[in-house]
């Protein structure tokens, strides 16, 4: 499907819907069992969390029907489990269901401007956020990582 949507052109693509449903499958037990599979390289680097620090714990809190704490831990948590749930299907679903899940996405974001869209808000949320506490080196988050 070579279509303007990203998501849809990856829904479209099972082995790849499968890759990253066993990767977000492994980094979503890591979190939910309390381990750390590696550090946030800006963390590491700069002291300052990245956009999606705390976005894995978040998600599985989310998945686990704690709403409170996974808003608290990362505001984009809903968006991220939409995703993982929209892949999940595109792992799981036979061919005919999965090409009608794909032609769904590709109707409801035809240009494909919703993950860039996204991925801006949540650049500006991460940049926001910093803003009225000083500057970068002041910011609050530590705890985000």
């Amino acid at each position: 499907m070579s279509n303007l949507s990203p998501l849809a052109d990856l829904l479209a693509r099972p082995r790849a819907c499968r890759w990253l449903l066993a990767l977000g499958l492994a980094l979503g037990l890591a979190a939910w069992s309390g381990v750390q599979l590696w550090p946030c390289p800006l963390l590491a680097a700069t002291e300052l969390p990245c956009p999606a620090c705390g976005l894995t714990r978040a998600t599985v809190a989310l998945a686990c029907g704690d709403a409170r704490a996974a808003l608290a831990l990362h505001p984009f948590a809903p968006l991220a489990l939409l995703c993982a749930a929209l892949i999940a299907l595109g792992a799981l679903l036979p061919a005919r269901a999965r090409a009608v899940l794909a032609t769904w996405v590709a109707h409801a974001d035809p240009r494909g401007r919703t993950l860039l869209v996204a991925l801006l808000a949540l650049l500006a949320w991460w940049l926001l956020l910093r803003l009225p506490h000083g500057g970068f080196e002041h910011a609050p988050g530590a705890s985000f990582g």
